[in-house]
């Protein structure tokens, strides 16, 4: 039984209840006649409501007025009235008579010219005004009029009551609905426009309705007529996930925060998260859910991107960490294969396997250099480097990783020009683009190096972003597939590839451009569609110094200078300290050793030891080379010192500014420490006079 029909029950019992005390109120015909009233239409119109009533109540005009809460009503329905009337009417209700029907509990006749004024419309005979209420307080009145010299009889007044409180009811009901309408407009309209993929799927995985962000997400090219796929089966990723989205779907009033997958018309794969209400019929069966969509792939994006540099931090630090200890290593060998030469005779049967020992240890020296450089983002162009050999030594080693259909032209120019830089970083970004290139030659084709010295113009230089003057030019050219410009205009992008997800990750040429970039050098490329690439690289020439003045081979053992001064000797590392005490002791120094910062201020702290010189290492426990310096000058002020370490080489700046004279590197090489002892001894103390 619906609401009116509970109201109208209630008013028909009262009517019964007076019938039974002897004052006879309306008939069961009369009481099935007004039923019929609002059986009509969903809901009856309000002029049809007045037009039926008349045939139950004699009047010779009517109108219904309501308007919002607390505001001013106006005509909704009226029959036999004028529109002056009608004005008159609404004029006297929202001023002098509002109190008459606004809190009246019952029916209030008003009296006509013969009987009381106040309305000044009522006319002849009497009026009746009949407030109509709502839940919440009164939405208006129930306004007739009778005929002249008549009155309304209780009959009358019972069945104006019935009905003002049927189209009270009706006249709230309506306007609840049409603000819902309104709202549920604006909401669709609003999700419409909204750049927030929205849709109502039903629970057998049809979507019902979508938004123009929804159809973007999944790729679909065309307009509203396109048939819209199940999502089940047609959009959901993979779609072995339906069956448990529709389990959902059907039994649950919200999900919230659910992470998925979608896959787009072109196959891609969005990840997305979904957020949803049920919706219900009268009954209450979930017939759907209202979906809102959230494309996270940015998000996943970055939070991969973080885990991607946390690993990588942590292989460097690991990286540095075993590139410093094997420096340790590396130290010892060389300083002990130093010891033995210095001890033979340049006819000596053993003196060129000592001396192919050291010449390997300085390669592993400065193998363990580069994985410190790399591992601290660091480049290290402080030696001179031949292009051409850099690329030789490149197509030597990934020769093999090329299909014997690809063709490799390699013309080295013969008088080229030396650079400064660094070998291992060089090597890395020639390979990146020769391996770029055997990717866009999956059917094989031809790969062309050359080289050449080049002098660049302001023109040609602003192509590469360098200064005017001489560089070298390394040309790699590739027959492949070629790029077209929006995808040149991104190839040096970090994680920008068109390999997909199995075959590249982005990086290649971001780090080639890197390296390029470190030795103040420049990169261009040109390319177009089925027509191949070139890429040319530019690293200025190295300018000549008197630094470049010829340096003796390794274990080569000219005159070594000699001494007799007490040298301090701290490093944390026992194999080091045992080998720096014999390589000093045998040139005819006094060496003491001390394994940490703290044991060589207390040495140093002893009045009656000497000491000229200290060697200290840069990182130790407790106090690290700096501290130990700082706090030994309080006690020596005029104590000269150097610094080593197997972490790279310090900034010169730097080094001064911390008292120190000079940096020797591990592993030492013996004619190079001594060197520069003797010079550090004969020079004056930093910040004192000669």
């Amino acid at each position: 039984m619906v609401m009116a029909d509970l109201i109208l029950a209630e008013q028909v019992t009262r009517m019964r209840r007076d019938e039974a005390a002897g004052d006879r109120v309306i008939s069961a015909s009369e009481l099935h006649w007004l039923n019929t009233i609002f059986s009509e239409g969903n809901p009856p119109s309000l002029s049809r409501v007045l037009q039926k009533m008349n045939a139950l109540v004699e009047f010779t005009s009517a109108a219904l007025l309501a308007g919002p809460d607390g505001e001013m009503v106006t005509c909704q329905a009226s029959v036999g009235l004028s529109l002056r009337e009608v004005r008159e009417w609404e004029e006297w209700l929202n001023g002098s008579g509002r109190d008459m029907w606004e809190t009246a509990e019952k029916p209030r006749p008003l009296l006509g010219e013969d009987g009381v004024s106040g309305s000044g419309t009522a006319g002849r005979g009497t009026s009746l005004l009949v407030p109509l209420r709502g839940r919440n307080g009164t939405l208006g009145v129930l306004l007739l009029n009778g005929a002249p010299k008549a009155s309304f009889s209780r009959r009358d007044l019972h069945i104006a009551t019935l009905l003002a409180a049927q189209i009270g009811l009706r006249i709230e009901n309506r306007r609840i609905e049409d603000r819902e309408g309104s709202h549920s407009s604006r909401i669709e309209d609003l999700l419409g426009r909204a750049n927030i993929p929205y849709f109502v799927l039903a629970a057998d995985g049809a979507l019902l309705r979508v938004n123009r962000a929804f159809r973007v997400l999944i790729g679909l090219s065309g307009g509203n007529e396109t048939v819209l796929p199940n999502f089940y089966t047609g959009v959901l990723h993979p779609a072995e996930e339906g069956p448990r989205l529709r389990h959902l779907i059907e039994h649950s009033d919200l999900i919230d925060q659910m992470e998925l997958q979608v896959r787009r018309a072109d196959g891609a794969v969005v990840p997305v998260v979904l957020g949803s209400q049920a919706v219900r019929n009268p009954e209450g069966r979930i017939l759907g859910h209202e979906v809102i969509l959230t494309d996270v792939t940015s998000k996943k994006l970055a939070a991969e991107q973080i885990v991607r540099n946390q690993a990588m931090a942590s292989v460097g630090q690991m990286t540095y960490n075993i590139a410093h200890d094997f420096n340790n290593l590396i130290t010892g060998i060389m300083g002990c294969a130093s010891m033995m030469l210095s001890r033979l005779e340049p006819d000596h049967p053993l003196t060129e396997d000592l001396q192919a020992v050291v010449s390997a240890s300085v390669k592993a020296s400065d193998l363990a250099g580069h994985l410190l450089a790399y591992s601290r983002g660091e480049c290290r162009p402080t030696k001179t480097a031949s292009v051409n050999d850099i690329v030789g030594e490149t197509l030597r080693v990934i020769r093999n990783l090329f299909d014997e259909r690809v063709e490799i032209r390699w013309t080295p120019f013969a008088g080229l020009s030396e650079i400064r830089g660094d070998a291992t970083r060089i090597q890395q970004a020639v390979m990146n683009v020769c391996l770029n290139a055997r990717d866009a030659m999956p059917g094989g084709g031809r790969l062309t190096l050359e080289s050449e010295n080049a002098v660049l113009d302001a023109d040609s230089s602003a192509r590469f972003g360098v200064d005017p003057g001489e560089y070298v030019l390394l040309r790699i050219t590739d027959t492949g597939c070629g790029m077209d410009s929006e995808t040149l205009k991104r190839i040096f992008e970090p994680y920008f590839t068109t390999k997909g997800d199995k075959n590249g990750n982005g990086l290649g040429l971001a780090i080639t451009l890197e390296a390029v970039r470190m030795h103040r050098g420049g990169i261009a490329a040109s390319s177009r569609k089925g027509g191949g690439t070139t890429f040319e690289l530019v690293f200025p020439v190295r300018k000549k110094s008197p630094e470049d003045t010829a340096a003796p081979a390794p274990g080569s053992n000219p005159a070594l200078p000699r001494g007799q001064e007490t040298v301090l000797f701290v490093d944390d590392e026992e194999v080091i300290r045992r080998m720096g005490k014999r390589m000093l002791e045998k040139f005819g120094y006094r060496v003491l050793t001390a394994g940490d910062g703290e044991e060589a201020v207390r040495l140093a702290g002893d009045p009656d030891e000497r000491i000229d010189l200290m060697i200290v290492d840069k990182v130790m426990p407790r106090l690290d080379g700096v501290e130990t310096l700082k706090q030994i000058r309080e006690i020596r002020p005029a104590v000269k010192a150097l610094l080593t370490s197997g972490y790279g080489l310090p900034d010169p700046d730097a080094l001064g500014r911390d008292g120190f004279l000079g940096f020797l590197p591990k592993p030492f090489m013996l004619d190079q420490m001594l060197q520069l002892i003797r010079t550090s001894l004969d020079g004056p103390v930093p910040g004192m006079r000669a």
